[in-house]
């Protein structure tokens, strides 16, 4: 899981995270991303970009044609990201734009999946931060924190006679 940028090529990655329980009329507070360093990095700068997938059930990514062919929501951009210590969970800037735009599609329903793309954005030769996966240790793998107010709820008031 990389993004920025090395050399001639940039990277991004993608984090799929099942059975996000939000309702479509739950207001979203706080939303970010947690990362895991697979190793120390600094010393560059990196600048990106923060999507989710703008689709109501995201599914798994199968190639690297599916990965960039998925529809985005608008970017969250994160410019400036600081140095990365091994094994120093790190979060990412607030997703609650992207969150709000997915849980608010006609067809989203709690427990859905939700997919969120960390993309360079024109990092310096170079600049890059990586970070552990599911696939190496799922433990370390990237985790979703969302925070939220349960909406739907109508109060009725009622007239009470003594």
């Amino acid at each position: 899981m990389t993004f920025g940028e090395l050399g001639v090529y940039r990277f991004g990655m993608g984090a799929r995270f099942l059975s996000v329980t939000i309702l479509g009329t739950d207001t979203i507070d706080v939303a970010y991303l947690t990362f895991n360093p697979y190793q120390s990095q600094s010393g560059t700068v990196v600048r990106s970009d923060i999507y989710g997938e703008d689709a109501d059930n995201a599914a798994t990514f199968s190639t690297v044609a599916d990965y960039n062919a998925r529809a985005k929501t608008a970017a969250v951009v994160a410019d400036g990201i600081g140095a990365w210590t091994l094994d120093t969970w790190v979060n990412s800037p607030s997703i609650v734009t992207p969150v709000m735009t997915i849980k608010n599609r006609a067809g989203w329903a709690s427990g859905n999946a939700m997919v969120f793309k960390w993309e360079d954005g024109g990092s310096d030769n170079e600049a890059c931060r990586r970070a552990d996966t599911y696939n190496s240790s799922a433990s370390l793998a990237p985790k979703l924190h969302i925070e939220y107010t349960a909406g739907g709820v109508t109060f009725v008031p009622r007239l009470m006679v003594i």
